[in-house]
């Protein structure tokens, strides 16, 4: 899966990537999830299409006269080049030193490439194995003043495989 996101709220439990999840598709071509059924915390995330791949826009806003601590976990299952891998298996997949932010995985046999770059700064980002992808997953500590909001941006970029 692309882009699942699980919540955990001041000391709650993590939510589920589907707890509470209503979609709608916009006139302009975007795709917005919102998560509005959280106690005084609203969670909107619009995915665009870009040249280059996909913008997603998360818009948290704490509804509470207090301060809220967020934890989110951001997880993404990327194979770059599904063909290759197919015939190259797993092991055709990296995960490229980060750069500026960005976690890119890249597939060693074309040079193809998918990278995710935060608008901030992961707190911690690993990585899991799957059969034919490899999922990779980060990680953001929040904090939200009372009645405020934050705007984080992720970009899913993809770099093509090489011309042979």
């Amino acid at each position: 899966g692309a882009l699942n996101d699980w919540l955990t709220v001041d000391d709650e439990p993590a939510l589920a990537p589907d707890t509470f999840l209503d979609y709608r598709f916009e006139a302009d071509g975007v795709v917005s999830y919102l998560n509005a059924l959280l106690p005084e915390l609203r969670v909107d995330k619009r995915v665009s299409l870009t040249p280059a791949g996909l913008q997603v826009e998360y818009e948290l806003r704490n509804l509470a006269d207090r301060p809220r601590r967020v934890r989110w976990r951001l997880a993404s299952e990327l194979a770059p080049d599904y063909t290759a891998a197919l015939s190259g298996g797993r092991s055709t997949l990296v995960l490229d030193p980060p750069a500026g932010g960005a976690l890119a995985v890249r597939n060693t046999r074309t040079g193809a490439a998918l990278a995710l770059t935060p608008s901030r700064p992961w707190t911690a980002y690993g990585l899991a194995e799957h059969l034919l992808g490899l999922e990779l997953w980060a990680a953001f500590e929040i904090d939200l003043a009372p009645l405020a909001g934050e705007v984080i941006t992720l970009t899913l970029s993809v770099t093509p495989a090489a011309a042979p």
